[in-house]
């Protein structure tokens, strides 16, 4: 409503068609002050390489691929070695838009790692896809930086998983868990001391000013995303759901229950949430990721996310297991403690204030 008085000059009461144009306006506001930031892409590759060496004691190697093992020109092959120079993956990066391309910022596992019949390992093989513009000068905005270092987040769980069979490496365990290494790598990408450390090193590919602005009406969107989650719990996760009535009215009573904000009861916001099908009542993981990601960060890299220790223990303790343990075991081994409810809406929290 403040923000609605400042557009309109004066407070009136909220309709419920407000609420989705006037973020919106904030949306478009903000975006504005973050176009001051800008991110050339030698500089954001330069911010992995070092988060990837200095915390996870990971090199990023470009090679040259034989004839026929590109699928397209712009793609770069990277070899992934560790501290010992032994390879542990390759990641090809397929950054920028092209037509026909797959669309969606993404993580493809080609090959996972596994343990062979003679005793060595199977490393992984990555696809990273991107869709950012192709010029001469490729520069990011902060949204597409981030998007980078989440898609690299799970390139890294696939990377490091190191687990008797593939079926269970890397990425492929519970979504409660695979989305944590991810939301975590966003940290890292606007945090101000990673791209200070660059910036003073390298004489060329300097970002323009770096400014992370709060991402407007947050809270109301992480309410949205937790209505989301109860619709979805509720269609999947009571077998006389739909009996009575259809999935569109279930997300109505729970709208009408925890939504702040005025709606109209016609408006059927369900046909905005494709996850419902394809999250069948998984699509809290998001909201626990979320939390979880704040929760380490806080614990591990606030104020220092350079830490090569907190790196190592991330490395033993969280990612080298993929899905061959049940996640709550390996989250609560990580953290050192099981957190409760309320310490994981505490951790949301923090980021709506």
């Amino acid at each position: 409503m403040d923000f609605k008085a400042k557009c309109e000059g004066e407070s009136r009461e909220l309709e419920p068609w407000d609420v989705g144009y006037y973020m919106y306006c904030m949306d478009v506001e903000i975006r504005e002050l973050e176009k001051q930031s800008s991110f050339p892409l030698g500089h954001c590759m330069d911010c992995l390489t070092m988060v990837f060496s200095s915390v996870f004691g990971l090199t990023l190697h470009a090679e040259d691929a034989p004839c026929g093992e590109l699928w397209c020109s712009d793609v770069v092959k990277l070899t992934v070695r560790d501290d010992n120079s032994d390879e542990v993956g390759t990641i090809y990066c397929d950054l920028f838009a092209r037509l026909g391309k797959h669309m969606q910022d993404s993580h493809f596992t080609i090959r996972c790692g596994c343990q062979l019949s003679d005793g060595s390992y199977q490393t992984p093989v990555i696809a990273l896809v991107c869709n950012f513009p192709k010029h001469s000068s490729a520069v990011l905005s902060v949204d597409q930086l981030v998007n980078l270092f989440h898609e690299m987040g799970h390139a890294l769980h696939s990377i490091l998983g190191q687990t008797k069979y593939q079926h269970v490496s890397g990425t492929r365990c519970a979504t409660d868990l695979a989305e944590v290494p991810s939301h975590l790598l966003e940290k890292f990408a606007v945090d101000p001391t990673i791209h200070d450390i660059i910036t003073q090193d390298k004489s060329s590919q300097k970002p323009k000013q770096f400014q992370r602005v709060k991402e407007p009406g947050i809270a109301l969107k992480t309410l949205g995303q937790v209505i989301y989650a109860l619709t979805d719990l509720e269609v999947h996760g009571h077998r006389d759901a739909l009996n009575s009535k259809s999935a569109s009215e279930v997300h109505l009573d729970v709208m009408s229950h925890y939504w702040p904000a005025p709606f109209l009861p016609s408006e059927n916001r369900l046909q905005h949430f494709s996850h419902l099908s394809s999250y069948g009542a998984k699509y809290y993981s998001y909201l626990l990721a979320r939390a979880i990601r704040n929760r380490v960060w806080n614990q591990y890299f606030k104020g220092q996310p350079l830490n090569r220790e907190s790196g190592d223990k991330m490395r033993q303790q969280l990612l080298c297991y993929g899905g061959s343990m049940p996640p709550r075991d390996i989250l609560n081994n990580f953290l050192g403690c099981e957190p409760t409810v309320e310490e994981l809406c505490d951790s949301l929290l923090e980021e709506c204030l």
